[in-house]
């Protein structure tokens, strides 16, 4: 074959494959900039940002999902494309791939026109809260109520999964939420709610005098020195905060992912908040989000010195 031939050959190759690469470019820059969504369990997906809308189908273990928009700044709710539909997850059932703060905030408030009630025994949803537009929050499982900003203060009441309450003020930090429960005012930690409304438009509330719950000091039970040291386990049940010290006002470290197991290297008194190491950093967990064995062989870690719930 003549060599000029083989050269108008290799320069069509040559220009095919840039035209092709030049194609492909937009949908690759497409797929990076898009965010999706990982269902770590099953996920119900509703028709709006809230609980009380009604379930149009499930995501499934390990399912992924595009996600289009947020509810509110804080992505309480992302709204998704669901078989071609448009649904809505909690941001706490799934792990997301991307920046969700990216995305346009879509969700509202809906107002009593056009909008479904769920009559569970498990949902109690107020319609004045919907019809004003306040602020509310909607309980991720059962949360305790109390008296005060902090785990010390008295439970004065509880509310179950998936409840309603509208929120009255808030901590300075908005690290705790009041909200006003059948006919009276009490406080919720921020992170086992999911919040619906700006909060910054809710007045910061100072907190009553502490008063904490009485209960007897438990006696740390004596490990005799042949045993052979306790290995205590736990396993975290959503995506955690580790703070610096046993409290929801302290430095948080970072964030143990869904699913994680370490190893428990102390408690506090009560076993309300569990020590742990992880990625270099010693840190607290809340006892309520991870999944551990019998309170029995909790009570056989030892209590660190000035840690107190």
């Amino acid at each position: 074959m003549p060599i000029h031939f083989k050269k108008l050959r290799l320069l069509t190759i040559a220009l095919v494959m840039v035209l092709v690469c030049g194609a492909m470019l937009p949908s690759l820059i497409h797929a990076q900039d898009t965010i999706v969504v990982r269902a770590y369990r099953t996920v119900n997906v509703r028709s709006g940002p809230s609980t009380a809308f009604p379930v149009i189908g499930q995501l499934t273990i390990d399912a992924v999902a595009e996600v289009t928009g947020r509810s509110d700044i804080e992505n309480n709710w992302l709204q998704i494309d669901f078989e071609g539909d448009t649904g809505w997850v909690a941001y706490f059932t799934v792990s997301v791939e991307g920046n969700a703060d990216l995305l346009p905030v879509v969700g509202a408030v809906p107002t009593i026109e056009g909008f479904t009630i769920i009559s569970t025994p498990t949902a109690s949803i107020n319609p004045a809260v919907l019809l004003d537009q306040q602020v509310y929050v909607t309980s991720f499982r059962r949360v305790n109520l109390r008296s005060g900003p902090d785990t010390e203060y008295e439970r004065i009441n509880t509310l179950r999964a998936g409840e309603t309450a509208q929120v009255v003020g808030r901590a300075e930090d908005n690290q705790w939420l009041q909200v006003e429960y059948e006919g009276q005012a009490g406080w919720v930690a921020y992170f086992v709610v999911s919040v619906t409304g700006e909060l910054e438009n809710v007045p910061v509330v100072i907190a009553p005098t502490r008063t904490p719950t009485p209960s007897a000091t438990p006696t740390p039970t004596a490990i005799p020195p042949t045993e052979t040291p306790v290995v205590i386990l736990l396993t975290t049940r959503f995506n955690t905060n580790l703070r610096a010290e046993p409290s929801f006002t302290a430095d948080v470290l970072g964030v143990v992912p869904y699913g994680t197991t370490l190893e428990v290297e102390a408690r506090t008194d009560s076993a309300e908040w569990l020590q742990v190491f992880y990625e270099g950093e010693t840190g607290w967990l809340v006892a309520s989000l991870v999944d551990t064995p019998a309170r029995r062989a909790i009570n056989r870690l030892p209590v660190t010195i000035g840690a107190s719930d």
